[in-house]
């Protein structure tokens, strides 16, 4: 794909929009988030199911809250840029909030009752609201007209890739360490308790791995994007002392 991308006259997807900083870091930043919040979001709806014995509608009805916290806080989050405050620290505040959000579910038992699960699915939607709209802002900086098309959908390609292949990678690991951790069996505990067990062991480990994508995709975010707020002002100094030569 890469060679043919390269060669073509009209390439689908021109590299270009790949070798720009910026774009490149909020690009791979915005799949590692989206790999681990549905990640999460899969697990979290089995372990209502199979852990909690909700009904599918009323597992249904228990993530409201997620989205809730989506909305809200992607509104607080474009009153924040509004203000002046740097698209770099609106996207790792919202990442931040994600990962705890995910540690926090990474915490539940098969007893826990929903109301200490709210908080864990409101950090989760929250820091995903937050993040979400600034990361694909800046996916989107400084694309030429020609390439608008393109670099729309390259974002979701790459949300929709970082979904697939974080749910693989979910998916993968959880089946690998059902399958070979140990738990020490309890001569009164039946065999179904012993199997929700070994599944919530599973779901722990899942959810600590979501963890490191969501922190993944924050060490991109300071790593490979800077404020422009701060380079714009130094633009202007040189332009001004440019002109003062003259």
């Amino acid at each position: 794909f890469i060679v043919r991308e390269t060669r073509a006259a009209e390439p689908i997807l021109p590299l270009r929009l790949l070798t720009h900083p910026v774009r490149g870091s909020a690009t791979a930043a915005r799949a590692l988030a989206y790999g681990g919040m549905y990640g999460a979001f899969f697990y979290l709806s089995q372990y209502f199911q199979d852990l909690q014995n909700y009904s599918p509608l009323r597992a249904g009805v228990a993530f409201l809250p997620w989205p809730a916290a989506v909305f809200l806080a992607s509104q607080a989050s474009s009153r924040l840029l509004g203000r002046g405050v740097s698209r770099r620290t609106v996207m790792g505040a919202g990442l931040l909030v994600e990962a705890v959000g995910l540690a926090w579910s990474a915490r539940v038992g098969a007893g826990t009752s929903y109301g200490l699960i709210v908080p864990a699915l409101v950090l989760i939607g929250a820091g995903l609201g937050t993040s979400v709209m600034t990361l694909t802002s800046a996916s989107l900086a400084g694309v030429e007209p020609a390439d608008a098309g393109a670099a729309s959908g390259l974002l979701n390609v790459s949300q929709q890739l970082g979904a697939a292949v974080g749910l693989a990678v979910f998916v993968t690991v959880f089946g690998f360490v059902s399958h070979h951790v140990t738990l020490r069996p309890l001569p009164a505990v039946a065999a179904d308790a012993h199997e929700r067990a070994l599944e919530l062991h599973g779901m722990h480990d899942v959810f600590g791995l979501g963890v490191g994508m969501v922190l993944a995709a924050l060490g991109v975010v300071l790593i490979g994007i800077r404020d422009r707020r701060r380079a714009e002002p130094v633009a202007e100094v040189e332009q001004l002392a440019g002109l003062e030569d003259e």
